[in-house]
C-alpha cells in the first residue's frame, strides 16, 4: 500500500476542490513511519475530517485528493519585478530595499533620517512613510537579499472575500426578496 508518511502538519491538500491543512497525523504506537489515521483541517471552513491512508489513498485514485507542492504560494510571490504590485506594496519593496542596500540602525531617529534621505528617490509618488512602518516592514518581511515582491502585498485584503452565509440560505433570501417584490406591487 502507499505510504503518507512524507506529509508532515501544516502541508497544503486539495480535497475535493478545498483546500485543507494537515492538521494532525497519528501514528502506530512504537512506529513513526506507519501512519494510523490522519486529521485535514479545511482552510476556509475550519471544518476537520478524519482518514485511514487506505481511505487517503482511495480518495487519491479517484482524484479527489490532491497534494500541493510544499510551500505552495502564488505564481507571481517570488516575481523579480514589482510591476505588478499595488502602491502600497511598491512602496513596501522600495524601503526594505533601500534599507538593505544602505543598512541604517533601526532607531526611531536613523530610520527618520534614512526616510529623509531615500524618500526624494523614489520613482513614483507617495507619502512618507513613518518610522515604525519601516521598521515593522524590515522586520516582518522577508531577509536582507530575499525580499520578494510578494510579501510586500498587504496582508489584510479589505472588504469581504466571499459571501458569509452558506449558499442555501442565498438562495433562501433571494427567493424570500423575490417573493416580497412580486407581493408589494
Amino acid at each position: 500500500m502507499f505510504s503518507w508518511s512524507f506529509l508532515k502538519a501544516g502541508e497544503l491538500l486539495d480535497l475535493d476542490d478545498e483546500l485543507h491543512r494537515v492538521d494532525l497525523i497519528n501514528c502506530v504506537p512504537g512506529r513513526t513511519d506507519e501512519i494510523e489515521w490522519m486529521r485535514l483541517e479545511s482552510v476556509l471552513t475550519r471544518r476537520c475530517v478524519q482518514f485511514s491512508p487506505a481511505e487517503m489513498t482511495e480518495l487519491f485514485q479517484v482524484k479527489r485528493l490532491r497534494v500541493r507542492a510544499r510551500n505552495s504560494v502564488p505564481q507571481d510571490f517570488y516575481a523579480q519585478t514589482g510591476d505588478q504590485l499595488d502602491d502600497a506594496a511598491r512602496r513596501r519593496l522600495f524601503y526594505v530595499e533601500q534599507f538593505d542596500r544602505l543598512q541604517p540602525s533601526k532607531s526611531t531617529a536613523q530610520l527618520a533620517r534614512f526616510i529623509d534621505e531615500v524618500y526624494p528617490t523614489a520613482d513614483f509618488p507617495h507619502h512618507k512613510p513613518s518610522p515604525g512602518s519601516v521598521r515593522r516592514w524590515v522586520n516582518g518581511r522577508g531577509e536582507p537579499g530575499r525580499r520578494w515582491p510578494g510579501q510586500m502585498r498587504g496582508r489584510y485584503p479589505r472588504g469581504p472575500r466571499c459571501s458569509r452565509e452558506p449558499e442555501y440560505a442565498q438562495e433562501i433570501f433571494e427567493d424570500s426578496f423575490e417573493a416580497f417584490l412580486r407581493s408589494a406591487r
